[in-house]
């Protein structure tokens, strides 16, 4: 039995297809409802456009290199005209496409783009709102061991222009780090303070070795800790010429210092739990640890942080907020 394929496919158009005989191309143009009809209801809207458009965002690295990275991408414009049937919504598409095709994510490149979004509707909208997702990828080495690994880091950039007003940046992402619970490990201290005394009591002769004093049944509780997230938010007036959206990042997990390993040694593992005993966290320690940071970032205009400790002990997550006008 011959299973091969006679149809030779050219790869380049994958979806080919033969127009019928009798259909022949239009020598007219094609309608066009959106120019040439008028809306039933003479309202304007706020935003209208597309959601999670497949895209490609150039990003540069600290070290000069470009990285190529999926992307999804929000843009809307708003429909002052109450006559207008509707927006020309491919017309967006066309223009984040060429944008993040020719360019890098240069913050001070991005008013461009809103600027385009809004002549791309010839009159008709005056507001353009861009959101772009991506992960930003950043290696990291381990603690000691300095074994190296791949962290990725979920990355939103929020872009708001409205004609002849200030434009606005916004710049988010998610940190991962651990919390060490203080009440857990005060409870667990104090239940081996407790065991290790009716040890003593019992058996008051016990030579009071290092070998004993770490036996398992005398390290008889142990705190719980968890996996943490922030949630961070930045508001820009006037973007930074020097912007890296790495050193963000970076400096961000440096004030919070427990921020999750990648690929680790027993030695490294260890070294983890010495900085997690050395920086117990509640929530509300996390997020006032990152307040404190933003609040002497002269460049930044407003943040926010949101906290999520999400709990061993419990079925829920212990949750802090803070957002500042600076």
């Amino acid at each position: 039995m011959n299973n091969s394929f006679t149809q030779k496919i050219d790869p380049s158009h994958p979806a080919q297809t033969t127009r019928p005989d009798n259909i022949t191309p239009r020598s007219k143009p094609l309608p066009d409802i959106t120019t040439n009809s008028q809306a039933n209801l003479n309202y304007t809207i706020d935003q209208v456009g597309m959601s999670a458009m497949q895209m490609i965002a150039r990003v540069n690295t600290k070290d000069n290199q470009t990285l190529n990275l999926p992307a999804k991408v929000d843009v809307y414009v708003n429909l002052n005209d109450t006559h207008s049937k509707g927006i020309h919504m491919s017309r967006l598409y066309a223009v984040m496409y060429q944008f993040l095709k020719n360019e890098t994510l240069n913050p001070a490149l991005l008013e461009n783009v809103t600027d385009q979004l809004i002549q791309s509707q010839k009159g008709i909208s005056s507001s353009a709102y861009v959101t772009i997702k991506f992960d930003y990828p950043i290696e990291h080495q381990s603690l000691l061991s300095q074994t190296p690994g791949l962290r990725h880091y979920p990355i939103t950039i929020y872009l708001e222009k409205h004609q002849n007003k200030s434009f606005l940046f916004k710049l988010g992402w998610t940190l991962t780090y651990s919390s060490a619970c203080p009440c857990s490990t005060a409870l667990s201290e104090q239940f081996i303070k407790d065991n290790l005394n009716q040890t003593l009591v019992t058996n008051p002769q016990q030579p009071l070795t290092l070998d004993f004093l770490t036996k398992q049944n005398i390290i008889s509780a142990i705190p719980h800790s968890q996996r943490s997230y922030a949630d961070i938010l930045l508001s820009f007036d006037t973007i930074p010429k020097d912007f890296s959206l790495e050193e963000f990042i970076l400096s961000s997990e440096a004030i919070i210092k427990t921020g999750v390993q990648t690929s680790v040694k027993r030695s490294d593992e260890q070294e983890f739990a010495r900085i997690n005993a050395e920086n117990l966290m509640f929530c509300e320690d996390a997020v006032r640890i990152l307040k404190d940071f933003y609040l002497k970032q002269t460049m930044i205009k407003h943040f926010s942080i949101k906290v999520s400790h999400h709990e061993s002990l419990h079925p829920h997550n212990a949750v802090a907020i803070v957002s500042q006008q600076t």
